[in-house]
């Protein structure tokens, strides 16, 4: 059992690992197109500096993100969103899929501060009412869709979702596997010739075969050997002869 157990944790580990590397392999062929279209200061809709508004045309959109500088983190933001029915849009406070961001420059950094989802196309005034920080709005839904479209995008999260629950079942079957085998080897306590042995199964099902195959042994009785009966032959008893010249020499 501790075998197969063994055998299918190298083949699931060999799985995991060829899948693995599809998912890395197909990560470095979309790796630069996504970075350079989530950019927030080349990829914006719209940016506003602190204290300004605009009217902007917006198309339909999944999820829309705000950022700023890092450096600003700390502050509040103060954006805002009306429809052109005057209705202010609702937004959300970022999560943990809705990470810093760094700029085209390498070296800025971007933080998200407010997301905005499922929006209507139609035309909305953006309202800015910070004090010092800038913001720069980004279409993340149209990212979302240029990313799901792409097919080394689907064989990185195929290598991934896949890759990994198969190596993690493949080293569970590895560690229970030896642990059994180790507990088969502690069990076999064989004494042969006198002498107390330690061995594993294997060894243990050669020693048993081989006593089954032996000749037996056969014991000696504890008893003397009766002896044999001789059968007297007809040569060796006297005659009727010899018995009456016997009868006469005792008759005097």
């Amino acid at each position: 059992m501790s075998n197969g157990r063994i055998r299918w944790a190298k083949i699931l580990s060999g799985g995991s690992l060829l899948l693995l590397v599809l998912a890395v392999f197909s990560l470095t062929q979309f790796y630069q197109t996504f970075m350079e279209s989530s950019y927030p200061d080349s990829n914006y809709i719209v940016k506003l500096d602190a204290g300004e508004s605009e009217n902007v045309e917006l198309e339909e959109s999944r999820k829309l993100s705000v950022f700023r500088i890092d450096k600003f983190a700390n502050g509040e933001h103060e954006i805002r969103i009306f429809s052109n029915s005057g209705e202010e849009i609702v937004g959300n406070a970022p999560v943990w899929i809705d990470t810093d961001r760094i700029g085209s420059d390498r070296q800025t950094i971007y933080s998200p501060v407010r997301t905005f989802l499922n929006v209507d196309s139609g035309i909305y005034s953006i309202e800015n009412n910070a004090e010092s920080s800038s913001l720069w709005i980004v279409d993340d839904g149209k990212l979302e869709s240029e990313l799901q479209g792409n097919t080394w995008t689907f064989l990185f999260y195929f290598g991934c979702c896949l890759g990994l629950p198969l190596g993690f079942l493949g080293i569970i079957l590895l560690i229970f596997g030896r642990n059994k085998k180790g507990e088969a080897s502690d069990q076999y306590i064989v004494i042969q010739d006198g002498n107390v042995m330690v061995t594993n199964q294997e060894n243990y099902n050669s020693i048993i075969n081989q006593s089954e195959h032996a000749p037996e042994e056969v014991v000696p009785s504890p008893f003397v050997k009766e002896v044999e009966e001789v059968p007297i032959s007809k040569s060796d008893q006297p005659s009727e002869q010899e018995f009456d010249e016997w009868k006469s020499w005792d008759d005097g």
